[in-house]
């Protein structure tokens, strides 16, 4: 069974790094042992900064991660900037 469960939002401007600090932070104030992460959109992108310092032995222990439509290969418009398709910074 689900013995914690952690619904978080950061700064989406913060960069992954430093949102992955915040997340761990909150998952050490819960005190649970072990985690299996289910993240949304870019929080997939965090949850997978933390899953690599788990793996790292810098984090919490993480047993899995789920990611649901999270841009891993990047955004689709910043890969149309990429290949000229879309003009100027987003």
């Amino acid at each position: 069974g689900v013995s914690a469960v952690l619904a978080t939002q950061s700064g989406w401007r913060d960069p992954l790094e430093a949102q992955g600090t915040v997340l761990q932070d909150e998952m050490a104030w819960m005190g649970q042992q072990e985690w299996v992460m289910v993240s949304h959109s870019m929080g997939g992108l965090v949850s997978r900064v933390v899953a690599q310092r788990a793996l790292q032995g810098t984090g919490p222990r993480v047993r899995g991660v789920l990611t649901i439509a999270t841009p891993h290969d990047g955004a689709p418009i910043a890969r149309a900037t990429e290949v000229g398709l879309v003009g100027g910074a987003v």
